[in-house]
């Protein structure tokens, strides 16, 4: 197995093993908060953006930001947000695949 290919899967199970192990009624109520969190538009970003940052970190940063307010919100931890922002990327990179 190459090298990338087990950074990748050890990082896969790390998440899974964070927003899985909540079981299910938790990981739906947790679906549920971080999806109404909106991806940042050009203007919210400009504080980022005037610190040197380029796009797509300074929105990296807002989204991660975003999704573990919305987990803190609804009872769940930081860590716990930013596993299901992983997550999603993860998914999305799959679907662009």
């Amino acid at each position: 197995m190459y090298n990338e290919t087990k950074i990748a899967v050890k990082k896969a199970f790390e998440i899974g093993k964070i927003i899985f192990g909540l079981g299910p009624d938790r990981y739906a109520k947790l679906v549920t908060a971080v999806s109404k969190v909106k991806c940042p538009v050009d203007r919210e970003l400009k504080a980022y953006l005037a610190e040197g940052l380029c796009l797509e970190d300074a929105k990296g940063l807002e989204l991660r930001k975003r999704y573990e307010q919305a987990a803190v919100r609804a009872g769940f931890t930081k860590r716990q947000g930013f596993a299901m922002l992983k997550y999603v990327a993860m998914l999305k990179e799959v679907e662009d695949e």
